[in-house]
């Protein structure tokens, strides 16, 4: 949820209207409406680190990012338990393995490379 907040507090993430425990051990998760606009990839890159920087350093940052259910700290979470085996995950992402920027860093350049 930190991250989350930390972009939607720049405009790089719609708000987070609620999180809360659901059933069966799920998440429920509620943000603004954002409507469907394409991104181009020169772009997605630039948001990304725009974003990066915000967390650190206050910087503006331009698009919006909306898949946070696997985020966390570089170098202390983990992934979780259950993780598709039937992706080609980088080198290091495993079930119960710490998060890496550098896992960050393979998927932008998968993403970009579509």
């Amino acid at each position: 949820m930190a991250a989350h907040n930390i972009c939607a507090s720049i405009g790089c993430a719609p708000n987070l209207l609620y999180c809360g425990d659901a059933k069966r051990g799920f998440k429920m998760i509620v943000m603004d409406y954002i409507n469907d606009v394409p991104f181009k990839k020169e772009k997605i890159s630039t948001m990304e680190s725009q974003a990066c920087k915000q967390v650190f350093n206050h910087n503006q940052c331009k698009g919006m990012l909306v898949d946070f259910d696997w985020c966390g700290k570089h170098n202390q979470d983990t992934y979780p338990l259950a993780m598709n085996t039937e992706i080609p995950w980088p080198d290091g992402a495993r079930s119960g393995a710490l998060l890496m920027k550098a896992h960050d860093k393979y998927w932008l350049e998968e993403d970009l490379n579509l």
